[in-house]
């Protein structure tokens, strides 16, 4: 590789092996690895392409050989790339470089995703528990309410029945106290007139009242039929 100090700089992966920054470039776009992976050792290097630090003693040697002249320089071999690293390259080269960034893209955005997604599921099954536990938790303070209300409803309605045998029995009690209390009446009160018997004495009565007015009215008559026979032979 003819290195220069204009665009062939020499740059040092973290493994120590030396490439220009055009190659470190190629290394980024058709690699495997989401790092610079070294085609010759495999090794990584977690860095940009921009942060990979220059191999400044090559670059001193290049300018010492330079100094000395065309003749004297001695060429540098490329490095051979391991067989492995040479296939794969070669497949990658197969594939457009803009789908690549494409692939990359989406690999970034479905890792987020994922991320997001199992922030979500965390966070919506600990709303589901919470959920549950409340719902648990208002059944059982219902079932609670009910069986105080039931227990209740129960108790009302014995003290009311209490209190209403507790009433008749105060009733009986005070009935039956004044009925002893009361004198016995004669049965000629009970007895109940028929209202023909009571009819037919009735114009008895009337009968009777009539005939003594009329035998009253005959006694007077004579009365006075007496008076005037005892004047007139009085006045002779």
């Amino acid at each position: 590789m003819n290195y220069n100090e204009t665009t062939k700089v020499a740059h040092s992966l973290h493994c120590g092996h030396t490439f220009c920054k055009a190659c470190i470039k190629n290394i980024q776009e058709y690699g495997n690895s989401a790092y610079l992976e070294c085609p010759t050792c495999r090794s990584e290097t977690k860095c940009k392409v921009e942060d990979v630090a220059q191999n400044f003693l090559v670059m001193e040697m290049i300018r010492n050989l330079k100094m000395m002249g065309p003749a004297e320089a001695v060429p540098v071999k490329e490095p051979k790339l391991a067989r492995g690293a040479q296939r794969e390259r070669t497949i990658d080269e197969m594939v457009d470089q803009k789908y690549r960034h494409l692939i990359a893209d989406v690999k970034g955005e479905l890792m987020a995703k994922f991320d997001d997604m199992r922030e979500s599921l965390r966070k919506s099954t600990i709303h589901s528990v919470q959920s549950e536990l409340d719902t648990l938790s208002d059944n059982v303070l219902e079932a609670v309410r009910d069986a105080n209300y039931e227990t209740s409803e129960s108790e009302f309605e014995e003290e009311t029945d209490e209190h209403d045998i507790d009433s008749q029995s105060m009733i009986s009690t005070s009935t039956a106290y004044s009925m002893s209390s009361l004198p016995i009446a004669d049965e000629s009160t009970f007895i109940v007139r028929n209202p023909v018997d009571s009819t037919s004495e009735f114009s008895d009565e009337e009968e009777s009242d009539s005939e003594s007015n009329d035998t009253d009215s005959n006694d007077g008559s004579s009365e006075m039929s007496d008076k005037t026979s005892h004047i007139s032979s009085d006045s002779e």
